[in-house]
């Protein structure tokens, strides 16, 4: 909870205050470290097992959002950032010199 990052998983989200309408509707279960900490301070633990239940529930859905969300952004950056390779150069040819004209004239 004193992490630095560990700021956001503090306390449970508040849903409502931040419009999120359909929050609970996608996070069917869910979990904070404040919440976490209550449980263990209020022994409803039965067991370690049940306490790492909720933590890795906790971790498991933020880490399964962004890897879905990821991919097509990832593609997208390498679709707009990929190098782009130019056509084949053609060389100018060489401005003719006084010799090559009049030769070529026939003079």
């Amino acid at each position: 909870m004193k992490h630095e990052d560990g700021w956001v998983f503090n306390v449970p989200v508040d849903a409502k205050g931040f419009g999120l309408h359909d929050y609970h509707t996608i996070v069917k279960e869910p979990m904070d470290l404040g919440t976490v900490k209550a449980k263990l301070g209020e022994g409803l633990y039965e067991s370690p097992l049940d306490f790492a239940e909720d933590v890795h529930s906790m971790a498991k859905f933020p880490l399964s959002m962004f890897e879905e969300k990821w991919v097509p952004i990832e593609l997208q950056y390498h679709n707009l950032h990929r190098e782009i390779k130019p056509a084949s150069v053609v060389e100018p040819l060489p401005a003719p010199t006084p010799s090559s004209v009049s030769s070529a004239c026939g003079a």
